[in-house]
């Protein structure tokens, strides 16, 4: 397929925008990619929830004015009842997806239908349209449509690590047309002249909780007050904000509790820093082995030098001269690989480029080529 012949992509998603998750910022970020290449995008999802301070979409995310967005009304059961609340996700994402892709799908069979909805891709069953599905997670539910859906010649199946796509285990006509594309930055969101970096400076970007729970925040804290670090400062970007809140009251003189910005807002503060944060919880299979963390890149387009614990899908990140490794919850190792960083030289690398969003677009449509009956004619 000639990649100037697509010229409208529909992005059909049960993720809800917007919210506080590097999901929601990924897909906003490839959309605008898509659009920067002038292909038409939509983007259509569910009114399912919302922030407390009821932003909106544009207020949250910098979307191209150029990319439309549908939300549709969910009067499903999922995010009304404390009750089931797994049961009710599957249920209400299926019915949602069924009826989105046949209210929207677009009508030429060679325009895209991108998601990161199983269900989504399940519809790839009847509908002729061409399915791009990017897989960021394992579950047992799309294992089962990747089983359905194994056989079709119009899904093009993109996995952001090596280990999610072997920890599946399945051996089909789209796994082994699939691609592994990690992980992206928005070039556009950087400050175009240099930024000073600040000696000692440390950032740490993300999610401060994940389902209630410290994403080992207080790691952190209590290895900031040592007297090894005390001439370090730490800066903590993400909410929820009444945990910020309650963090903040403990008066902490070396770390600085900034709470929930914008992309751009993160971006310039990464910028001036030394050392960027990888740290998550040891529990989650997904961060442990299947994750291919955003901010990373960020922080290697910021110049960062990076400390990240040593989880095996950190050990596949690229640029590893500039990531220093330390045992999991393990204070005295995360103190020495903090140190070791600041004694180290940040390794530009020009390869960095080949990780912006406009490239891994590139990848992505030119991996529809691999697709039966849909690569570019011959002469």
């Amino acid at each position: 397929m000639n990649n100037k012949n697509i010229k409208y992509i529909n992005y059909i998603t049960y993720q809800f925008f917007p919210n506080e998750k590097a999901n929601s910022l990924q897909t906003i970020n490839t959309l605008n990619s898509f659009v920067e290449k002038g292909i038409q995008v939509k983007l259509i999802y569910p009114d399912r929830d919302k922030l407390k301070d009821n932003k909106s979409i544009d207020k949250v995310y910098e979307v191209d004015s150029r990319v439309k967005i549908i939300k549709t009304n969910h009067k499903l059961p999922f995010g009304k009842t404390k009750f089931f609340e797994k049961f009710f996700f599957i249920f209400s994402s299926l019915i949602w997806s069924v009826f989105a892709v046949i209210r929207y799908a677009p009508k030429n069979k060679k325009d895209l239908i991108y998601t990161r909805t199983p269900w989504v891709l399940l519809c790839s069953i009847f509908k002729k349209n061409i399915f791009i599905f990017e897989c960021h997670k394992y579950s047992l539910s799309l294992k089962l449509v990747l089983k359905l859906v194994g056989n079709k010649d119009n899904v093009l199946l993109i996995f952001t690590n090596s280990l999610l796509k072997d920890y599946f285990k399945l051996e089909n006509k789209i796994f082994n047309n699939s691609l592994i594309v990690p992980s992206a930055f928005s070039e556009t969101m950087f400050e175009k002249n240099s930024v000073k970096k600040i000696k000692k400076e440390v950032v740490f970007v993300g999610n401060l909780l994940r389902f209630n729970k410290d994403r080992n925040i207080s790691f952190l804290i209590n290895a900031f007050q040592s007297n090894e670090l005390s001439d370090f400062k730490l800066s903590i970007i993400g909410g929820p904000d009444e945990y910020i809140a309650s963090l903040k009251s403990e008066g902490l003189k070396n770390i600085n509790f900034i709470g929930q910005l914008s992309n751009r807002e993160s971006l310039k503060i990464m910028q001036s820093a030394e050392i960027g944060i990888l740290i998550n919880d040891s529990e989650d299979v997904h961060s442990k082995y299947h994750t291919s963390p955003l901010k990373f890149f960020e922080y290697i387009r910021a110049n960062l030098k990076v400390v990240a614990v040593n989880f095996p899908s950190h050990k596949l990140l690229p640029f590893k001269k500039n990531i220093t490794f330390f045992n999991q919850s393990d204070q005295k190792s995360f103190i020495q690989a903090i140190l070791n960083a600041h004694k180290n030289v940040f390794h530009y690398d020009e390869g960095i480029h080949d990780f912006s969003y406009n490239r891994r677009t590139e990848i992505i449509l030119a991996g529809l080529a691999r697709l039966e009956g849909l690569e570019p004619p011959t002469t």
